[in-house]
């Protein structure tokens, strides 16, 4: 009896260690890292957890500045597309007028 008591604690120990929390998703969503290392025993000092946390400021800063180019490189091709759309048409006025003339 006391034996099959024991081994379904370690059994149910298994399935809550494989089993992930609401709470755990989002800390992964937030942090993949951060989450792994909790999920294996390691617990955060303050200096790391600093540390950490000025990383994520400092990644947030750098796609910051992706997207800012991203949608400034979106802006230029758009233009000189514009551009050439409006060269080829002074062209073909011009074409047409000194053919017109001859």
């Amino acid at each position: 009896m006391i034996i099959k008591k024991i081994v379904r604690m370690k059994t149910f120990e298994k399935k809550k260690e494989s089993m992930i929390s609401a709470s755990e998703i989002a800390q992964y969503h937030y942090c993949s890292v951060s989450w792994y290392l909790q999920r294996h025993g390691f617990r955060p000092n303050s200096e790391t957890l600093n540390i950490g946390k000025k990383e994520h400021v400092k990644l947030g800063e750098v796609i910051d500045d992706i997207l800012r180019y991203r949608k400034k490189s979106k802006l230029l091709t758009k233009t000189g597309g514009i551009l050439i759309i409006i060269a080829i048409i002074i062209f073909l006025i011009k074409e047409i007028l000194i053919e017109g003339i001859l």
